[in-house]
């Protein structure tokens, strides 16, 4: 039983340092991206490169690492189409990494923890677990929220299936089809692609919030506030 518990609490200690190991990727971002395959324009149109183009946007999925960084040779390598295809299977495959490698080093940990003393973390998990399906969709539609993290609170909590992928992968349709969009706008100096794409990216990141505030007031009430804290303890 003791040696159960210290498997757990190692494996936390790993899902912990991969989170702000992926967090921090965005700082060394322009480090990471030196030299490597896109800068020298190694890529070409072919089976290949596609296999890269889309492990390099696994990895973006999976940390914060900026995706239009390898977006933007994407489109002009393989068009807007195809870039915008290879992309988007990239997010998904690293959103179901993220997701299942949570399941597997957190959410023991996180279960047992909140059955024997986290009684604040226990009350807000069961909130998220209450209306997952809109909180997940909310964490991934707002553009500027990393959407790993996402993935690991579906992970860690008795999220199923189903209710973290639909919204993740409708919510990143959505944001990354209007993110290449601007990039494409960007790059040809297209002010209708550029001002519509953020439009766009404004309301899909505002529209969920507004559907979904009353939950995500409540989740955030209770995790700052003592009185409602001790409110829904007395439920």
């Amino acid at each position: 039983m003791v040696k159960k518990n210290i498997i757990k609490k190692i494996k936390f200690a790993i899902l912990i340092f991969m989170i702000v190991a992926s967090l921090l990727v965005v700082i060394f971002s322009k480090e990471i991206v030196k030299g490597n395959i896109f800068e020298k324009k190694d890529l070409h149109n072919d089976l290949s490169s596609v296999f890269i183009y889309i492990a390099w946007m696994v990895f973006a999925a999976s940390t914060t690492f900026p995706i239009t960084t390898i977006l933007i040779p994407g489109i002009f390598l393989f068009s807007f189409g195809y870039a915008l295809i290879y992309t988007y299977v990239g997010i998904v495959l690293g959103a179901l990494t993220i997701y299942y490698l949570s399941i597997y080093l957190g959410r023991d940990f996180v279960n047992d923890y909140t059955g024997i003393r986290g009684d604040k973390i226990k009350i807000v998990k069961g909130l998220v677990e209450k209306e997952s399906f809109g909180f997940l969709l909310v964490l991934n539609a707002f553009y500027f929220f990393p959407s790993n993290l996402a993935h690991v609170v579906a992970g860690i909590t008795k999220t199923k299936f189903w209710k973290f992928f639909i919204p993740t992968i409708l919510a990143n349709f959505l944001n990354f089809f209007f993110v290449a969009l601007l990039t494409l706008g960007i790059a040809e100096n297209n002010k209708s692609y550029i001002y519509g794409s953020t439009v766009a990216l404004f309301f899909i990141s505002v529209i969920p919030l507004i559907i979904y505030r009353k939950h995500l007031k409540e989740i955030i009430y209770v995790s700052f506030s003592k009185e409602a804290y001790k409110d829904f303890k007395k439920l």
